[in-house]
């Protein structure tokens, strides 16, 4: 995903634009479910990937005060990115798509830490990792509680009530 030579300032970029990415993704995600308790986990997300934008540019701005933060282009292909939004995914579907975007985020920073012979960027390009796998492993359980309990998302007071009278 991304090339051998690539100097602090274009990894820097590259990892600010899949913050955004994510928070757009999310962001649409969140207005199009019906469900209010799906609708705050993907806002919850918006707010954490926000977070890690806000630390990769203050980064950037210590590291590169003079430099203008110019991103790249997006690292999402356009297919990804209509798949993500259509209207007709179920629940599952689009937990599915979060599932595999945090995967890729993951494996975004953990080759840029690679990449980088900065111990200090090292760090928190793992941490980052970190933070996405996080992510991926929240939404693996909402996921998995969804398969497991269909009612999950339905009664957002007592999502398990049903359950209890199997």
């Amino acid at each position: 995903m991304i090339a051998k030579d690539l100097t602090l300032l274009e990894v820097l970029g590259i990892a600010i634009r899949s913050e955004i990415d994510a928070q757009n993704i999310y962001r649409k995600i969140a207005e199009r479910v019906s469900n209010p308790r799906a609708e705050e986990r993907f806002h919850l997300l918006v707010a954490e990937e926000q977070q890690h934008q806000n630390l990769l540019e203050m980064r950037y701005k210590e590291f590169f005060p003079d430099v203008r933060l110019k991103l790249p282009p997006s690292l999402l292909s356009p297919t990804a990115v209509l798949t993500a939004l259509r209207k007709d995914l179920s629940l599952p579907q689009v937990l599915s798509i979060a599932i595999q975007a945090e995967r890729d985020s993951r494996e975004i920073y953990l080759e840029a830490a690679a990449k980088v012979n900065d111990m200090g960027w090292k760090s928190i390009l793992k941490s980052l990792a970190d933070w996405e796998h996080t992510h991926q492993m929240k939404l693996t359980t909402e996921y998995d509680m969804l398969m497991k309990c269909p009612s999950y998302y339905e009664n957002v007071a007592e999502p398990w009530q049903e359950e209890l009278h199997l």
